[in-house]
């Protein structure tokens, strides 16, 4: 490993032992005001020293989180995705509006947001729902498969979703979900049952798909 990159790695070593023992003498203002430091290093340990220390200031960290993962010359591109999935529990709407909003960016980018709205459990369905309604419908999938690995933790919302969302299309996406999610999502069978209920034939097929897939006898 080159000089450079070991400095660089010990010193987070460093910090994050410092933090882990309460020893930091910095205060969370303190590291807010170094995120706009112009040495791209200084802010990236101010990314991971707030995670640690105050993950709840996430919104004000996330752009520069993001700007570290793709920094591959830093070399900390894993310990700022690390900072993202404890960021994001708190800011799951923020990154959801970043992915949605933000088409061009780097392959690195997309996986560490995607990563992160995985760590941030059910609190990112409704942001990915109310993305699939509106703005994010063209990112659909990519946002399905963050639900998708939440796995069970996805249910409750997207059963909420067949039970009262009038929107058909919405009510298909929750059923494909369901589906890709499998038996794990067996407590959602009786709500994709009865959203068949006078439903079109297009979405009745869908959410018998989903059910077959649900019951572990996929077509």
């Amino acid at each position: 490993m080159p000089r450079r990159a070991t400095l660089r790695s010990s010193t987070v070593a460093t910090l994050l032992l410092c933090l882990g023992a309460g020893a930091c003498a910095k205060t969370d203002a303190e590291w807010v005001a170094q995120l706009a430091d112009p040495d791209p290093f200084a802010r990236a340990l101010a990314v991971i020293a707030l995670a640690e220390q105050a993950p709840e200031l996430a919104d004000t960290a996330l752009e520069v989180a993001l700007e570290t993962v793709d920094r591959a010359e830093l070399g900390l591109a894993i310990p700022a995705a690390i900072a993202l999935a404890k960021f994001a529990p708190h800011a799951a709407d923020s990154l959801v509006d970043m992915f949605v909003e933000d088409e061009l960016k780097t392959l690195h980018w997309k996986q560490a947001v995607l990563g992160a709205l995985v760590s941030a459990g059910p609190g990112a369905v409704p942001a990915i729902l109310g993305a699939v309604r509106g703005p994010g419908r063209a990112r659909a999938n990519e946002l399905g498969m963050v639900l998708i690995q939440a796995g069970p933790r996805s249910v409750a919302p997207l059963v909420d979703v067949l039970e009262r969302d009038p929107d058909p299309a919405l009510k298909s996406y929750a059923a494909w979900v369901l589906g890709q999610i499998g038996p794990a999502a067996r407590a959602a069978m009786p709500a994709l049952e009865g959203a068949m209920v006078g439903a079109a034939p297009e979405l009745q097929a869908d959410l018998r798909a989903a059910l077959a897939r649900v019951r572990g006898t996929p077509p």
